[in-house]
């Protein structure tokens, strides 16, 4: 695996997350950091678009992840 800039979406994962979307990356042709960025913008269009869909304040875990560091 190629190294990982800081601040870039792959930074935020555990290794088996990164291997995860790698996989999916090379499927789908593109590369895992632009496959990383489209898949938190399809999860904002779903808090934000359907709602009722998801549990009650469904950030509130993600943003308690990234206060840890998790994936550092």
């Amino acid at each position: 695996m190629n190294s990982i800039r800081e601040n870039s979406a792959l930074s935020r994962m555990t290794p088996r997350e990164r291997k995860a979307l790698e996989g999916l990356a090379i499927e789908a042709g593109q590369s895992a950091e632009l496959l990383a960025q489209e898949m938190a913008a399809a999860f904002m269009r779903l808090v934000l678009d359907a709602p009722a869909a998801l549990p009650s304040r469904p950030l509130m875990g993600l943003v308690q992840r990234a206060g840890r560091g998790v994936g550092r």
